[in-house]
């Protein structure tokens, strides 16, 4: 809904409004809860398809009374506002709110630019959230009300970047610092939160056997969001660093058909179908279909990507009280001539990395894999104290095709030692559920919301029972940048026989217990603690035992909220994390050593403010974790050695929404202070961790032109700072800034909304190291058309 003055609406609002009355005035089954009243709004208009037009500002901090029952949607949307000091009028089928003025309830309407609610995180609010979803015991919550620091990138600004994978999205995030781009190790985007590794969450339900985070198909996500700093307590997962949350797109209860067509780059050239609706003329069965095809070269030249997605959803309310949802996904990702895994640089690191365009692999060089996903969930509000929720979530990655990687050592330009890599994919599945039960009573003028549940996650490796990698590497000198096609090697056996074994299952459970406290308006507290048992063990092909451990532990968590406002929170909270320890591969030495689990701990202050349409954050955060190196005690000869603490200290700047009607932004900056602490090796004490970045700013901006409905100017600046590739600080990588460029224009054409947009990534073609492993992508120029039908 776009923006108007209201005091210069036309006059054919008036004519439309008479094919809208009977509409207005036909009865229609409601079920609303009581919830924030801006939500209600955006609900009740999903629902009966009435237009609503209100300044943000207004519905800031209300709440709004359940609506149940059939009734004309203006009847509903007046029980919403009532004791809201809010008022209403209906001119056709658009319903203005305003404050309410005046002597004896009179309205005035006062002549100001009036906002249209839009769905949270849509391009007309500026891809601003209001909630947070699924955050585990909590549940969804206010942003506002949330003591954590959570990025949220939003269906619309995943579809206006023209983004195929996380890449995009990541390198826009200011809290997110990507260090192997997705195709390297194809479609394992890995990335650095706060300095440390993170877990992938598929509807809150975390992915531990699963690297593989663009493997999950941005065509059929409603949300990504991030998630800083430890989280056993809510999410069970095992990352100090944070946790991405994919969100599956949800069924509507409104008729949704989009299709999109265009190009992500190169010559991958895609259509992707968008269905949704009720399926009954009361609305209580819902579905969401979603269907995707794309094929082609990349901007890489040499590497091909194939990608099909089947994607279906439905959501049944049986009885007002009771939702019930079902999805399930397929998505293949194939790639062909997959960029190469930078082994090491003895030499250093040059200003200008590689020529990004080439693959320097072969095209048999790739991987051919399936990923099925289900997913089952219900939430019964069994009556207004208690409310039962339950999710589970089922993910199978299968590789069809046997995997080449290609490994490099980047010596100088005229010597490029390749390595390649032949074998299997082993097959993952990854299992998890979670039930809580909410409670709600008062102490006095004391509220309470109780909550008490469980939360598991099964997760196994099937690799073949015979599954020799077969290595093949070049004479030092053999191939240089210009000369680096290798013929594919004749193997003198095959390295896949037999079936397939479970070499490794790992199962991480924890009982969870935590009372969100509300003393008034402006103080709560959020306290809550997490039993969490870790089990993980390794087998051999006979099934015998190889190593493993079975340990428990108790995890608090605690957060204090005081909003002397009701659009500025500030909060202070600290939270234990319990991980895994590590079990030693085989590139060690001491391979196949268990390393024992450990506790890491976070303190962190934070303000956020909804400054009408723009939300800002600020998180003051302190990380303290066990520190874990590559010990070369010998050429040739590396232990995997644990020693001593890493700290981090950081800050986190974040802004997203609507400076002003033109303006839109998305982006922030981190510090980070990260050293190695308490450890006996003088040579790393104080040191910076390898890889990890000392700041990032990141602003990804959109301007509407004025004069010109629907055309807007788009892009940004993404800067990362400087790194370390060894432990002793003396090896740098370059800090590095990529710019994007682009547009989009709104209009209807055949009485079809249309969205055209544009989107040149890299538009400098800058080349430049992503991290000691990855080199970064070249120029990329995206494109799509969408029209809603």
């Amino acid at each position: 809904m776009s923006c108007f003055p209201f005091h210069t609406r036309p006059l054919a609002a008036f004519v439309l409004s008479l094919s809208a009355a009977s509409a207005l005035a036909a009865q229609v089954v409601v079920n609303i809860p009581a919830q924030p009243l801006a939500a209600s709004i955006v609900q009740l208009a999903d629902a009966t398809g009435l237009s609503i037009a209100v300044d943000a500002s207004l519905v800031a901090g209300k709440t709004a009374p359940a609506v149940k029952g059939e009734m004309e949607a203006t009847t509903a949307l007046r029980q919403l506002l009532a004791g809201s000091g809010l008022s209403v009028t209906f001119e056709g089928n658009r319903a203005v709110i305003t404050e309410a003025r005046g002597e004896q309830g009179a309205t005035e309407l006062a002549p100001v630019v009036v906002t249209g609610v839009a769905e949270e995180g849509s391009a007309e609010v500026g891809y601003k959230p209001e909630t947070t979803k699924q955050l585990g015991p909590w549940g969804d919550k206010k942003i506002l009300d949330t003591p954590y620091s959570r990025s949220v990138m939003s269906e619309e600004l995943i579809q206006n970047t023209v983004a195929s994978d996380v890449d995009q999205l990541m390198k826009m995030n200011p809290v997110v610092q990507v260090t192997v781009p997705t195709r390297v190790l194809d479609g394992a985007n890995q990335v650095n939160i706060r300095g440390f590794g993170n877990v992938i969450s598929l509807d809150g339900m975390p992915t531990y056997s699963v690297s593989n985070s663009s493997l999950v198909p941005l065509e059929d996500i409603e949300r990504v969001e991030v998630h800083s700093g430890p989280s056993t307590f809510l999410f069970d997962a095992n990352a100090v660093g944070g946790v991405i949350n994919y969100r599956s797109k949800k069924p509507t209860s409104y008729r949704l058909a989009n299709l999109t067509v265009g190009n992500y780059g190169g010559d991958q050239y895609f259509a992707h179908i968008d269905l949704g609706g009720p399926l009954n003329a009361d609305k209580t069965l819902r579905y969401r279909l979603n269907l995707l095809d794309s094929e082609g070269q990349t901007a890489i030249r040499g590497n091909k990507l194939t990608r099909q997605l089947y994607s279906g959803a439905l959501e049944w309310n049986p009885t007002e009280n009771l939702l019930i949802g079902l999805h399930a996904r397929r998505h293949r990702y194939k790639q062909n001539g997959s960029p190469p895994y930078w082994n090491s640089v003895s030499t250093g690191y040059d200003d200008v990395a590689p020529d990004s365009h080439k693959t320097y692999t072969q095209s048999y060089v790739g991987s051919d894999t399936y990923i099925d996903t289900y997913d089952a969930n219900v939430k019964w509000d069994i009556n207004d104290t208690f409310t039962l929720r339950a999710e589970y979530v089922e993910n199978n990655v299968e590789g069809r095709k046997d995997e080449t990687y290609a490994q490099r050592t980047y010596i100088n330009p005229s010597d490029l030692g390749i390595f390649l890599l032949y074998g299997a994919a082993p097959k993952y599945v990854n299992k998890g559920g979670n039930i809580y039960l909410d409670t709600k009573f008062d102490t006095g003028p004391v509220k309470h919301k109780l909550v008490v549940g469980y939360a598991i996650t099964d997760y196994k490796s099937y690799p073949y029972q015979t599954n020799t990698p077969t290595w093949w590497s070049s004479p030092s000198g053999m191939y240089t940048f210009s000369n680096y096609d290798v013929p594919k090697p004749t193997l003198t056996q095959p390295w896949i026989i037999g079936n397939r074994y479970n070499n490794l299952h790992g199962i991480r459970m924890g009982v969870k217990v935590g009372d969100e406290i509300r003393f008034n308006d402006q103080w709560s507290l959020l306290v809550g603690a997490s039993r969490s048992r870790l089990v993980q063990n390794s087998y051999n092909v006979s099934g015998s035992k190889t190593s493993g451990y079975d340990e428990a532990k108790v995890t608090p968590t605690v957060s204090l909220l005081y909003k002397p406002k009701p659009w500025l929170t500030v909060y202070g909270s600290y939270i234990e994390q319990y991980e895994l320890g590590t079990i030693v591969s085989s590139y060690y030495i001491n391979a196949n050593e268990v390393f024992d689990p450990y506790v890491s701990k976070q303190g962190e202050f934070g303000v956020k403010a909804e400054l009408k349409d723009l939300l800002l954050t600020a998180a003051l955060f302190r990380i303290n974790k066990m520190n874990s190196f590559d010990d070369e005690i010998a050429p040739g000869m590396v232990k995997l050695t644990r020693d001593g603490r890493q700290i981090h200290e950081g800050l986190e700047l974040t802004a997203v929404g609507k400076v002003d009607r033109h303006l839109t932004v998305f982006g922030g900056f981190t510090w980070l202070h990260p050293y190695v602490d308490k450890t006996s090796n003088p040579a790393i004490k104080d040191k910076r961790p390898t890889g990890v970045a000392g700041n990032m700013f990141k602003l990804y901006a959109e301007y509407a032109i004025p004069g010109v409905p629907g055309l807007y100017l788009t892009g940004g600046g993404y800067h990362t700072g400087h790194q370390y590739q060894n432990n002793t600080n003396t090896v740098k990588l370059p800090s590095y800034t990529v710019y994007d460029l682009g547009g989009r224009y709104e209009t209807k054409m055949l009485g079809n909304e249309m969205i055209f947009r544009l989107n040149i990534a890299n538009v400098t073609d800058r080349a430049y190291w992503v991290s000691s492993y990855a080199v970064g992508e070249p120029r990329s120029i995206g494109f799509s058309v969408t029209t809603k039908f």
